[in-house]
């Protein structure tokens, strides 16, 4: 159990206490992997752009804050004390412990978590991640599921408090083994998630970090501008090797599904304005199936359309005859990739 006497531990790491806002704490979190930067980093924060973006952000003089009429974010962090306060009397064996701030990494200050709550309960120490969940993202939390971007939060705090309490009493061994995320469901409903210390998660992530802030310390963003290459040519090379039915996904994979929805909603949008300049293009030219001056030519002719057999036709008015000799197999090929998102 974590006893309030060895709060001392981490509070030796501490650089900003719970009561400064996070408009005060702006420039300081601007240079530094905190929570929410993490899975960015790890590609499962789906809300927060590409690694490239972060970058870049990073790498440049502007302070990214939060503005005033962001309702989002501003009621989020007032309703943590209600949700706290909720939670407390469903989990009686929450032991609250004193609040901490904003911690550094012993090793490497640019590494930083705020913990927005330190429990003890029956399995020790835990770190909680507390939530104010609207309606469009509830979903998420359906049949006992979370979010993976706010365990990867969780799993970044558990990470550095416990390099801390390592390298202050030498011990090895994970000291947070578990955490819980807790959210407030629409305003109607308290979910409690039990989550693990993925230690090997962990590590990995904090490779990741070091490895893009070497990149921001250097200037170079454009390390990871390609990260979101297109990778049809491999996909089809896959739909000709492998016949495969069925498979489990691998975690991994969700990073893709991530950036293919992102991309695709960038892409509506471009395609929106394309759209809107091919309309204005039309007008100029009149409808005219050839325009052309001294640096372009364009051609918009009318194409008549192909004319087919309507087999549905036939059969309705043979019914007799059997159709079946007349069909050929065409060659396999690899149909749309669907992906839907469980709960919807």
């Amino acid at each position: 159990m974590l006893k309030v006497s060895d709060m001392k531990v981490f509070k030796k790491y501490e650089r900003f206490s719970p009561d400064v806002e996070m408009s005060d704490r702006a420039v300081y979190r601007h240079k530094r992997i905190t929570g929410s930067r993490i899975g960015i980093i790890m590609g499962i924060n789906k809300w927060g752009g590409s690694k490239f973006r972060l970058a870049v952000e990073m790498c440049g003089d502007k302070i990214s804050t939060i503005p005033r009429d962001n309702l989002v974010v501003r009621v989020g962090s007032f309703m943590e004390d209600c949700i706290k306060s909720f939670c407390a009397e469903k989990r009686t064996d929450f032991e609250s412990l004193p609040d901490l701030g904003t911690v550094e990494h012993p090793t490497c200050e640019l590494l930083a978590a705020s913990p927005d709550w330190i429990v003890n309960d029956r399995h020790g120490p835990a770190v909680v991640e507390i939530k104010n969940v609207g309606r469009y993202t509830a979903k998420e939390w359906k049949d006992g599921a979370h979010p993976k971007y706010y365990e990867s939060q969780l799993q970044w705090y558990m990470g550095i408090l416990n390099d801390i309490w390592s390298f202050e009493t030498g011990e090895v061994d994970s000291f947070f083994s578990h955490g819980y995320l807790v959210a407030l469901l629409e305003n109607k409903e308290l979910a409690v998630r039990f989550v693990l210390f993925d230690k090997d998660w962990y590590e990995t992530a904090k490779a990741a970090a070091l490895e893009f802030l070497m990149a921001v310390e250097k200037n170079e963003p454009e390390a990871f501008m390609f990260d979101e290459s297109d990778f049809s040519d491999a996909t089809k090379a896959l739909g000709e090797a492998s016949k495969v039915e069925a498979s489990e996904m691998p975690k991994e994979a969700e990073k893709h599904i991530y950036k293919m929805s992102r991309l695709k909603e960038e892409a509506v949008e471009l395609q929106k304005q394309i759209d809107e300049e091919r309309f204005m293009l039309a007008n100029l030219i009149d409808g005219a199936e050839k325009s052309e001056n001294e640096k372009f030519f364009v051609s918009w002719p009318w194409v008549r359309g192909r004319r087919r057999f309507d087999l549905k036709a036939f059969e309705k008015s043979n019914p007799d005859i059997d159709l079946s000799s007349y069909y050929t197999d065409g060659k396999p090929y690899r149909g749309g990739m669907k992906i839907t998102t469980k709960g919807d």
